[in-house]
């Protein structure tokens, strides 16, 4: 059995000769070049998603009122990532921090990027974003802020995957849908039904006030 096994493996080595091929040049970086925020809310919409360009500070007011537009309960799960967003200032909607359940109909979580070619959203997780909160909710609103968006894969994934690698990175477009069952498109099979994005503009900073 050795002889052949011998055998075999001198005529692999003849065949492809004794000195190693030189390794293929890696591939120069490529730039992540910023995207265009109208064509990512653009793709976002055809993609079966809803968007909404707001400022930074008006996140809760803008949950409440995608609640109430659709008779939701005023109740919400909001990752722990989010919790600096003046909550309180929205008094009659109900929140809570942390991961979702089964129960929780309605969840807000950070996108660490968006890509315009192909209006995905991409979710890094961490300690205070769970993946769960993207995935198990009916409704998921999703913040992205506009700085973030990239041009496209590519740029997204130099982006996510820099010094500190996450754990996971799911590349999110539009709600989840299936066509498996009888070839008719099915919302929710696997995730959330509707996607709701939140694309933030940073606040512009305030000037002393002058003296009158």
């Amino acid at each position: 059995m050795s002889g052949a096994r011998e055998r075999i493996l001198t005529r692999v080595r003849e065949r492809l000769g004794s000195a190693p091929e030189e390794p293929a040049p890696s591939p120069e970086p490529r730039e992540a070049r910023s995207g265009d925020v109208g064509e990512f809310c653009r793709r976002l919409q055809a993609a079966g998603a809803s968007v909404e360009r707001i400022a930074e500070d008006a996140v809760p007011q803008a949950v409440a009122r995608y609640l109430a537009e659709r008779n939701l309960a005023a109740r919400v799960k909001v990752s722990p990532a989010l919790a600096n967003l003046g909550w309180a200032e929205e008094p009659l909607l109900e929140t809570a921090f942390g991961v979702a359940d089964l129960a929780d109909a309605a969840a807000v979580m950070p996108a660490a990027l968006g890509v315009s070619e192909t209006g995905s959203l991409v979710h890094a997780s961490a300690g205070d974003n769970p993946t769960t909160n993207h995935f198990l909710p009916d409704h998921a609103i999703a913040v992205v802020a506009e700085e973030t968006v990239c041009a496209d894969l590519e740029a997204a994934f130099s982006a996510a995957t820099g010094p500190a690698i996450p754990r996971a990175i799911c590349l999110i477009t539009g709600p989840s849908r299936t066509g498996d069952i009888e070839q008719r498109i099915e919302l929710g099979a696997h995730g959330p039904r509707s996607l709701h994005v939140l694309v933030t503009a940073p606040v512009p900073e305030r000037g002393p006030a002058s003296a009158t």
